[in-house]
């Protein structure tokens, strides 16, 4: 099957670079590997289907594994049925039931069809050692700057080892450093960022829509920064008495970056596990929204938990939230009294920001939806469904950019807490820089002028150059 004939399977539509980089994976002096360095939002997924779907054509028989973060495969399932690509999302009971299956089979990974998995399942060991008996085809691993180092890396290299025949696809963002090669010698790289691509008659598509990037700066009180001041004293003395990593203050930090209701939920939530002595992993959001966990080894004490417990009431104490008066302000210039933007996203590391912003709207008259990882997938699918039918504002955590929801229809972003990760950053603005864009993204940032002026710096210097890279 030629690229013309995929691009019309299933009214599937293809742009020049693509449909390039379909044709250079099939051309017969390709490297065994081919790296695709794109930036998100380009469509590097849909053109991996495409490659699976040319390859599952030319070889019936081919065994095709998809490796990728796990929050990622319902979209990845979604993108290959869309072109009629039989796939199977392989979690630990669909994994029961396949070998069941395989009595009166060969083997469990049939052929015919591309299996899903995420590389923190695959690498365990009874799934790993069914890997390595397949002779596979084609592995695409998506997002492979995650898979660096460790056990991840380790797996890719022997399924490759063990498959002397199989390509290996593996789809990453521009400016990441390391990527490792999987014990593969010929490589091909591709690289393209925004401002490179064109539509079938050459005109750039992103060219007439910059993202605008919009600072909105402001200062704690004196009462606010004490408040600070004195809490993050009381973590430090929890820390040190329970032999606590440093990210435990570091995110208490971030907490304070972010709202009140965030340092409020984290304080409960550290008090309520030194109170019921429970040891072990940490998390001080719920929902799982962030990364870090701290680690709390021993039972606190009665001076610790009378620390955190004073600290709780100091937040009752505080009659104002700078960084809330900033965002009203901002609402108010950006929402008149009769309509909102047709797609305005809230973006927040906390889960209980999230509901604090929702109480700020509720207060002012707007109507908005969630999206946080504490919800089902059904529930996500909801929001971003209902979201994309009504406009609107929509509130969202880390997970709408791991989610890989697509939202190129929001014209204004408000990133309530500004991520510190470069590649958080690149993942999220790709969320909302999609193929299709028809008008300008205005990026507005809240920055914190008072508390750590140069880290909020740092983070603000890195996004706009990220902007600045789709300029033309």
């Amino acid at each position: 099957m030629n690229s013309k004939a995929i691009q019309n399977r299933h009214e599937s539509v293809l742009l020049p670079h693509q449909l390039d980089l379909i044709e250079q994976f099939f051309t017969p002096d390709t490297a065994q590997g081919l790296l695709v360095r794109w930036a998100v939002g380009l469509g590097r997924l849909h053109t991996a289907s495409h490659i699976i779907a040319r390859q599952l054509t030319l070889k019936p028989d081919a065994r095709v594994l998809v490796l990728g973060p796990a929050a990622l495969q319902l979209q990845t399932q979604f993108v290959l049925h869309r072109i009629g690509i039989d796939s199977l999302i392989v979690d630990r009971f669909r994994f029961r039931e396949m070998q069941e299956a395989a009595e009166t089979v060969k083997a469990p990974f049939g052929a015919g069809r591309a299996f899903l998995m995420s590389a923190e399942f695959a690498i365990r060991d009874d799934i790993r050692a069914s890997l390595g008996t397949v002779q596979w085809t084609l592995i695409v691993v998506d997002e492979v700057h995650r898979i660096g180092g460790g056990k991840r890396e380790a797996l890719v290299r022997d399924l490759v080892e063990g498959s002397p025949d199989v390509r290996l696809l593996a789809l990453t963002i521009p400016g990441i450093e390391r990527i490792p090669h999987f014990g593969i010698q010929r490589w091909s790289e591709t690289e393209l960022r925004r401002q490179e691509v064109t539509d079938s008659t050459g005109r750039q598509i992103f060219g007439a829509h910059v993202s605008v990037l919009r600072q909105l700066e402001y200062r704690l009180s004196e009462q606010e920064q004490l408040l600070r001041s004195k809490i993050l004293d009381s973590v430090r003395f929890v820390q040190s008495e329970n032999g606590s990593p440093h990210v435990l203050t570091h995110t208490f930090e971030r907490a304070f970056r972010s709202s009140p209701s965030a340092v409020e939920a984290a304080l409960r939530r550290l008090r309520n596990r030194l109170s019921h002595f429970d040891a072990g992993a940490l998390q001080l959001d719920e929902g799982a929204e962030l990364l870090e966990l701290a680690t709390v080894s021993t039972k606190g004490t009665t001076a610790a938990l009378e620390r955190l417990g004073a600290c709780i009431e100091m937040l009752d104490s505080v009659e104002q939230d700078s960084k809330r008066r900033a965002f009203e302000k901002l609402l108010a210039q950006e929402l008149d009294s009769v309509s909102i933007p047709l797609a305005m996203c809230i973006f927040t590391e906390f889960q209980a920001t999230l509901h604090y912003l929702q109480a700020v709207l509720d207060e002012l008259g707007i109507e908005s939806c969630a999206f946080h990882g504490a919800m089902s997938e059904r529930e996500q699918l909801q929001a971003i469904h209902q979201f994309r039918e009504r406009g609107g504002v929509l509130i969202a955590t880390n997970v709408i950019w791991s989610s890989g929801a697509e939202l190129g229809a929001v014209d204004s972003l408000v990133l309530y807490d500004v991520p510190r990760s470069e590649m958080t950053q690149r993942q999220l603005l790709g969320r909302f820089n999609r193929l299709g864009r028809n008008q300008t993204l205005t990026v507005h940032a809240l920055v914190d002028a008072t508390s750590d002026p140069s880290t909020s710096r740092e983070a603000i210097d890195t996004l706009a150059r990220i902007l600045r890279e789709d300029a033309p």
